[in-house]
């Protein structure tokens, strides 16, 4: 199906390209990218920054749910719930400005949720914020086709937001972006450098698309299109699957070309939106959708320059005096973040010579914050917030965490997966895949799925993975559940291994009072409810377990896990 077009390719496109078919040479190879954290820990893609008149930074990107509140098991690649945008005085520190768009609330012909198969598909894809003729602007587009363009009414950036198109699409295709020129004029971009002069009142385009061409190939990447200029020249940037999802350049001395040969400019950038800093310093976004990247689908900015070539290139750090975009934060040592009565807290610094700041009272940590010097004792519901200050002063992003008191009737775990809320997991197997597109299938693989709220178990041959939660829990009646889905191979019907327990402290098995458990997963990907009751449990430590394989062949069988929870049972 036409409308359905974009959601397959975005997830089946291949994982690289021969250098022979890039139309990039040998002496073309890309400058590694410096060492990186996330900004902040919220699941994101599609990175978008943008400056506005009194300085403050916005951000946004593809983000969501999983599943999308009120829809089904899918995840937000497939329905997400619309827009939303976060704001900095510093580029370091992010306030949440919330969903201030919201497909359900705002959106005319984007509301409708359609079928691709046996799965529902209703997501807002890439959208980007600007700052021009006095007021914000998002760009979006939809998972089944079509891209829009929304203005803000108040001139703020949250909003409120309207289409100015409400009957339709401006275009079609996938990944709209704008671009405003010295001179006033807006232009519209899309898809792979598709690039049509909008008209005075941003209402529609002013002429008929036309796609940029470097050189040396037949487009700058198949997706992502972004223009900047700097220096006088402007610099097409799209994303194209070479050396991971990366960040190809072609540049031009005018809009419309011609552009000079396409090069890849930042690895595992792809997708990418550059802008400039308030003074003056130039950067590009990075979220990360490959195994090669820092980290994964998380928003996250890195400081570019041109080379003595004029090529776009990550700027190297000095590892004397790190910046604090790529300052490690401190670690959290202990695994549990809930407790029965007091609990204490042990942190880590990240190297020598770095201490460690931290508060309690939900307030950023500075360099005149207590120091930790000994493990901190919680006796009440805690937000712990720490960074790291590396010699010279530079501040590391926040480490931040909840420490929840187990009591009666409050839940315990949900939504499993790395960095979701508010319990972390602990994988034992030292053989892990962080990726999608593995094509080798050749170890146990933990790979986080969709903003880390679900994930898939696969087990290798002669291999067992297991994923593990330290948890402390009151004396009670308990549930624990969760939704299953099996993708099996086509010569085998049978789903993964997997297995789902709660161990006591002394990590033994604790038998359930009753339970259901199917013996066999449909390979064709529906999901199926495991769920384990417990009656008096005593008060103390325990551990949940998910396990998968060994499979019989090397590359076998892999199981989805989602909406995962350990809840008291009702009426206790």
């Amino acid at each position: 199906m036409k409308s359905i077009r974009p959601f397959l390719f975005r997830t089946v496109v291949g994982w690289c390209v021969p250098l022979g078919l890039t139309g990039l040479s040998p002496a073309q190879a890309p400058a590694k990218l410096p060492p990186i954290e996330p900004l902040f820990d919220h699941a994101m893609r599609d990175v978008s920054v943008c400056v506005g008149p009194d300085g403050t930074y916005y951000m946004t990107g593809t983000t969501g749910d999983n599943p999308a509140p009120g829809h089904d098991k899918t995840g937000w690649w497939c329905v997400n719930e619309g827009i939303r945008v976060w704001q900095s005085k510093d580029l370091q520190n992010w306030e949440a400005l919330g969903l201030v768009w919201s497909l359900d609330r705002d959106a005319t012909w984007g509301k409708e949720i359609r079928q691709n198969g046996a799965t529902k598909v209703r997501a807002v894809w890439a959208p980007e914020i600007f700052h021009m003729k006095g007021t914000f602007w998002l760009t979006y587009c939809m998972n089944y086709g079509g891209c829009g363009l929304l203005k803000s009414t108040t001139g703020k950036a949250e909003g409120p937001y309207q289409d100015v198109k409400k009957d339709g699409p401006l275009t079609m295709e996938i990944d709209p972006s704008l671009f405003q020129d010295d001179d006033g004029k807006v232009y519209w971009l899309f898809m792979n450098g598709k690039i049509a002069r909008m008209n005075d009142d941003m209402t529609g385009l002013a002429e008929e698309p036309r796609l940029l061409k470097p050189t040396n190939f037949g487009h700058v990447g198949h997706e992502g299109a972004f223009l900047s200029k700097h220096e006088g020249k402007y610099y097409l940037i799209c994303a194209e699957w070479i050396d991971g999802y990366s960040c190809m350049v072609a540049v031009a001395d005018n809009v419309y070309g011609p552009y000079g040969p396409r090069y890849l400019a930042i690895p595992q950038g792809g997708h990418n939106t550059f802008f400039t800093d308030t003074e003056g310093n130039w950067w590009s976004t990075i979220w990360g959708n490959d195994g090669g990247a820092p980290f994964r689908e998380r928003p996250g900015i890195l400081r570019i320059d041109l080379d003595v070539q004029g090529h776009v290139r990550p700027m190297p750090v000095s590892l004397e005096k790190r910046p604090w975009w790529t300052a490690a934060p401190p670690r959290k040592t202990s695994t549990a973040c809930m407790f029965v009565g007091s609990a204490t807290i042990e942190l880590e610094a990240p190297a020598k010579d770095v201490r460690v700041v931290y508060t309690l009272d939900g307030s950023i940590p500075t360099t005149t914050s207590p120091v930790y010097q000994k493990p901190i004792d919680i006796t009440r519901d805690t937000v712990v917030k720490a960074r790291a200050v590396w010699p010279g002063g530079s501040l590391s992003r926040v480490l931040e965490f909840p420490m929840l008191e187990a009591l009666p009737g409050r839940p315990l775990i949900t939504n499993p997966g790395f960095e979701s809320g508010p319990l972390p997991w602990l994988c034992n197997s030292e053989v892990l895949v962080d990726s999608d597109l593995d094509m080798d299938n050749d170890g146990v693989h933990y790979t986080p799925h969709e903003g880390k709220k679900h994930f898939r178990l696969q087990g290798g041959k002669d291999q067992t993975i297991n994923l593990t939660q330290a948890i402390a829990l009151p004396a009670g009646d308990y549930e624990m559940s969760a939704w299953v889905m099996s993708r099996a191979n086509s010569d085998n019907n049978l789903g993964p291994n997997l297995s789902l327990e709660l161990l006591d402290g002394k990590q033994q098995v604790v038998k359930p009072a009753n339970s259901s458990s199917p013996d066999c997963l449909s390979p064709k990907g529906a999901y199926v409810k495991w769920t384990r009751q417990y009656t008096g449990l005593a008060s103390g430590a325990y551990t949940v377990k998910f396990s998968a394989g060994p499979t019989d062949t090397v590359r076998g069988k892999q199981g989805w896990v989602d909406d995962f929870s350990l809840l008291p049972k009702t009426g206790r």
